[in-house]
């Protein structure tokens, strides 16, 4: 076979394989369930899970690492925390849907629960939880945590509108 045949004949056996699935275990169905093996293994998983959950939240919070708060509405919040914002440990969380029967007391004392933990670095507000926090935000003189508002779709479109107003406006002027 010369050498150039060979070469294909080989490179196509090695690297054009289908790669092999990866054998796993499979539990063993009986006519009353699971096997019992495969639910010893289940219940033994559990448990691990739980006793690393406990684990997790019996730690002390690590005051070095500046956390990000959120207190939006609930579109907001999710996407935040699908992004990795969440913090959940010690019957404390970073974060608060804000909705319609949400009172007006709620917000204030989550707002000033996050302002005065020293490891929030960012406290993240929607547009229209904002405007009901106005007063409670003139008084935030602290340089940290630094307080930002987010705008939503209903906050920005007027917004735009009027920006591409005054747009065309300038645009008859200058032709004008």
């Amino acid at each position: 076979m010369p050498p150039a045949l060979f070469f294909f004949a080989f490179a196509s056996a090695t690297f054009f394989e289908k790669p092999k699935p990866k054998v796993t275990q499979r539990k063993i169905y009986t006519m009353s369930g699971y096997a019992s093996n495969a639910r010893k293994e289940e219940e033994a998983s559990n448990e691990n899970e739980e006793e690393e959950i406990k684990r997790i939240e019996d730690e002390p919070e690590d005051s070095s690492i500046i956390r990000i708060g959120v207190i939006a509405d609930k579109e907001v919040t999710l996407g935040l925390l699908l992004v990795g914002i969440g913090y959940h440990r010690q019957k404390f969380r970073n974060y608060l849907m804000v909705e319609r029967d949400t009172t007006m007391s709620e917000i204030e004392d989550f707002f000033h629960t996050l302002y005065k933990r020293p490891n929030i670095g960012i406290i993240l507000l929607d547009y229209p939880t904002a405007k009901r926090l106005t007063q409670v935000l003139d008084k935030c003189k602290k340089l940290l945590p630094v307080v930002v508002i987010l705008p939503t779709k209903a906050s920005i479109i007027p917004y735009m509108e009027e920006k591409d107003r005054l747009r065309r406006q300038r645009q008859r002027d200058v032709y004008n």
